[in-house]
């Protein structure tokens, strides 16, 4: 009902993309609004990007968020066909993707394509005892050196995970994909015929920042789905916080900072995400906004035409009027060969 269609046709192709909002905060509809009109823009009428809502934790807790999205994906396979589908998510929303193909391995076939932009994939109590999140966390004096570390406080995450499921359900591979092991992955990766009869492989994006306190977790589960299989393209931004991407997105398209976007992370990120996009049967015509990309270098200009009659350049220097001649005395031009020769001063001139 969402995208206009009763039935699956021909070629429809869909993006849906879980927006973060921790579970606790925001509504997804307004930092991703952008993204269709400005990032994504469909090669035809047949692309869809769908930007599905998820109850908040002051209202609902594990697992009504990740029971609705299974019925969601479920209604996608259905009306689209799993080749047809991308599923995309950022932080809680990267969580919930994942979770949701885990809950569904053994009943509906993967997509054609999982996303995922500085997933938040481990809500064990055990998350907090990692590098980045040490390094990365302002409540430890990280915020001094801005622009290297995060703005998510490890405190906040881990309060919010309090509230989405106790301790016991957040060791649970659907609550925490951290948790999934391999063998869980594998459904994942496997080879799939989809409804037009031709095979595929599910392909993932993973991207995360070099300042994020999630940032173990986040290049840990890159490893994990690459072991099991699974096509992964990475990539990490340097020095970026938490989900910069998309909030980096949203700040061009509503402030126009100006600049070389192609030297800025979060566009830089985009870039690589429509490359990766390319390679997914039926999005071949995604492509970057043209303002984001490296402008072509510029031609060297021609060489300056000579200008006829110009007096041609001495063969030798002419020593300046403070140093020792080492040139010989020439005779006078207008007196022929019989004039004298030019007096010799001692010390200026030629001896």
């Amino acid at each position: 009902e969402q995208t206009g269609q009763v039935g699956r046709s021909a070629g429809w192709r869909v993006e849906t993309h879980m927006h973060l909002r921790s579970p606790a905060l925001l509504q997804p509809l307004l930092p991703l609004r952008p993204l269709p009109p400005t990032c994504l823009r469909p090669s035809s009428p047949l692309k869809v990007v769908l930007l599905g809502e998820y109850g908040l934790t002051s209202s609902d807790v594990a697992p009504a968020q990740l029971n609705g999205w299974t019925k969601t994906y479920t209604k996608l396979v259905e009306v689209y066909g799993a080749e047809n589908v991308i599923i995309a998510g950022d932080s809680a929303g990267g969580c919930l993707s994942l979770a949701t193909l885990l809950n569904t391995s053994t009943s509906l076939p993967p997509p054609a394509g999982l996303a995922l932009f500085s997933p938040w994939v481990d809500l064990r109590n055990s998350a907090v005892d990692t590098l980045s999140m040490k390094h990365c966390n302002p409540e430890d004096g990280a915020l001094a050196n801005y622009g290297t570390c995060d703005y998510l406080p490890v405190d906040g995450v881990t309060a919010v995970s309090y509230a989405y499921a106790n301790s016991a359900d957040r060791e649970d591979k659907l609550i925490s994909p951290s948790a999934a092991t391999v063998e869980d992955l594998v459904p994942l990766g496997a080879s799939t015929v989809g409804t037009d009869g031709e095979a595929y492989t599910m392909k993932c994006f993973l991207t995360w920042g070099t300042g994020e306190i999630l940032q173990d977790q986040q290049e840990a589960m890159g490893a994990k789905l690459a072991d099991a299989g699974i096509k992964v393209t990475t990539y990490a931004a340097t020095d970026m916080p938490h989900d910069s991407a998309v909030v980096g997105a949203c700040m061009i398209y509503n402030t126009g900072p100006g600049g070389d976007y192609s030297k800025f992370e979060p566009t830089k990120t985009w870039s690589l995400f429509f490359d990766w996009l390319q390679g997914i049967k039926g999005w071949e015509g995604a492509a970057t906004p043209p303002n984001w990309l490296p402008a072509a270098p510029k031609p060297p200009a021609p060489p300056a035409p000579s200008k006829k009659g110009a007096r041609r350049a001495l063969s030798s220097p002419r020593p300046a009027a403070n140093q020792r001649s080492l040139l010989p005395p020439k005779l006078r031009p207008n007196e022929g060969l019989s004039a004298p020769l030019i007096p010799v001063v001692p010390g200026t001139g030629y001896e």
